[in-house]
């Protein structure tokens, strides 16, 4: 089961790259940029050399401006003001994502968005070009189709004790845990359902194709821990994708992945029935049609249903080649899963993907608790 192309791991070893910034540059022009622009920086070395040696950067700038005015007439006043304000700012988000972890996928879900700009700090003991290959890589030699690479800006290469920089630039403190991260969640899942489940009284929440598992991870870290997460994914992959994860956002006692085909009704109806209360289930840009339409028969009142999803253009096209057509929503399919005799209408909303500009339709619902919600929906 594949939510999407932007889910699928990424292999080690690509062809046809993009011209990588070169040469690397040096310490002091990254530090340079970093104060100019500051951008996220992406620490590939492995765990223990990021851990005992690691770049700390941030800026403080001080600034005080004095003014004074006088004024003369039948009496003479004189004020001066005088004000200083001292602002500080911490670098950019530096992450360490060691590059053999990327490779096997177990961290290859931590990587930010393809129209995020970085920088690379690259270990010395790997090939640097290996890296950038990885990176900059427009085509995939697993299949042969074009990719949008990474945006990275500039990139160094640095030792276990992280030099080239300065002494002064680094750090051997503990770093946080957890730490920072690059990736995003949906949107829907940020601006809607998060708000949601804050106003809702605890329970299971299922992620229906969770794939990587970054919008569980997002709601996990975001919500009490007497929220249950589970991500539903029968895909063989799942596993060594979520799981690193959730570990390394420290969510795990809230998370459990389950291994459950989802085009078999039957056992996703006992699942659903063995683990209520049940909060909302939700799907994100993964698509199952029969299991929407069982969903008026399967869902109690009260108990919510989510989609964001890939939908077709006012004008009725869907102009990407991926997904294919058939995998992408009609519009007003929605309302023929869940008519307003039975549900509740709380989001309906169409949004541009980050990747190319894609429709996609954020919607919520939830069954409907009485009579009244029903001659209200009328």
């Amino acid at each position: 089961m594949k939510r999407s192309i932007d889910d699928v791991p990424l292999e080690s070893s690509q062809s046809s790259s993009s011209p990588p910034p070169a040469p690397p540059t040096t310490a002091t022009t990254f530090l340079s940029s970093q104060q100019q622009r500051p951008l996220p920086i992406i620490d590939l070395r492995p765990h223990s050399h990021f851990t005992s040696s690691r770049l700390s950067l941030s800026s403080t700038s001080t600034s005080t401006s004095t003014s004074t005015s006088t004024s003369t007439s039948t009496s003479t006043s004189t004020s001066t003001s005088t004000s200083t304000s001292t602002s500080t700012s911490t670098s950019s988000p530096l992450v360490n994502l060691p590059f053999t972890e990327i490779t096997d996928n177990a961290l290859g879900c931590e990587l930010p968005p393809r129209d995020v700009e970085f920088d690379l700090i690259l270990p010395s003991s790997t090939p640097p070009q290996t890296m950038l290959d990885y990176f900059c890589a427009t085509i995939s030699q697993a299949t042969g189709a074009s990719r949008t690479p990474w945006k990275v800006r500039n990139y160094i290469i640095a030792d276990e004790k992280c030099s080239p920089f300065p002494p002064e630039s680094l750090t051997s403190s503990s770093p946080p845990s957890p730490g920072p991260h690059l990736w995003k969640p949906d949107p829907m899942i940020s601006s809607f359902l998060l708000p949601l489940l804050s106003s809702l009284s605890p329970g299971s929440v299922l992620d229906l194709g969770s794939g990587a598992g970054r919008d569980v991870a997002y709601l996990a870290e975001n919500l009490p821990p007497n929220f249950h997460f589970y991500g539903i994914d029968n895909h063989k992959g799942s596993a060594r994708r979520c799981l690193p994860l959730w570990k390394s956002r420290k969510v795990e006692a809230s998370t459990s992945l389950i291994s459950l085909n989802l085009k078999k009704l039957p056992e996703f109806n006992q699942f659903v029935a063995d683990y209520r209360p049940l909060k909302i289930c939700y799907c994100v840009r993964y698509l199952n049609r029969p299991l929407l339409a069982s969903l008026t028969d399967l869902l109690l009142p009260g108990e919510h249903f989510a989609i964001s999803h890939f939908v077709v253009n006012e004008d009725g096209r869907f102009p990407y080649d991926h997904p294919r057509m058939a995998e992408v929503l009609q519009l007003n399919e929605m309302k023929t899963y869940f008519p307003n005799t039975h549900w509740t209408v709380l989001h309906n909303k169409t949004v541009k993907d980050s990747d190319a500009g894609r429709s996609l339709l954020n919607f919520c619902v939830r069954r409907i608790e009485a009579e009244t919600e029903i001659e209200q929906n009328k």
